[in-house]
């Protein structure tokens, strides 16, 4: 009886002189990583006016931590006594606690003190995304004005500086 081994066009390193084999190969490496972008990308899905999957807006402190663990850094706003920043330098995080409760999340790309965020909206957008192309994949913002594009309707800013984006703001739709 002779057993067949898939992999022996590979291991005889004739792949091209056995197309089939070839085939099986290249499909099985092609759906494996079109299977790991899928997990990738469903694993850091941006969605605005609602959360990203380390942290939901109305998302206790509590809860945030511990997906994410202590923030690198906290800090306050005087006019705002009751809103306390969370710093996620190497994540891209930045977090707005109200009263105990995520009220904003603002994703950083790469610059001295932040790493980029790792995630996408369904439509591509990301903090590494061309401002260019923002309209075309979110439509038309609510208003915009002086590098800020406000999508009010989906709870979304985008917020260019140097023709790069520098935030995407995530907060309660109409807001």
């Amino acid at each position: 009886m002779v057993v067949s081994n898939p992999n022996a066009a590979e291991e005889r390193g004739d792949l091209e002189q056995n197309p089939p084999d070839a085939m099986k190969h290249i499909s099985l490496c092609s759906l494996f990583g079109l299977a790991t972008a899928l997990v990738a990308l469903a694993a850091s899905l941006i969605v605005p006016g609602k959360g990203i999957p380390e942290a939901s807006l109305g998302a206790t402190r509590a809860q945030v931590e511990a997906r994410l663990g202590p923030p690198q850094d906290l800090d306050r706003n005087e006019f705002r006594p009751s809103d306390v920043y969370a710093l996620y330098y190497s994540r891209g995080i930045e977090l707005v606690y109200t009263n105990d409760r995520v009220s904003m999340i603002t994703l950083h790309p790469a610059d001295k003190q932040w790493k980029p965020y790792a995630g996408a909206t369904r439509e591509g957008l990301s903090v590494l995304s061309n401002p260019a192309d923002v309209p075309k994949m979110m439509g038309q913002p609510s208003a915009a004005r002086d590098g800020v594009l406000n999508y009010v309707k989906l709870g979304l800013v985008v917020q260019i500086k140097n023709n790069r984006i520098d935030s995407l703001i995530l907060r309660p739709p109409g807001v």
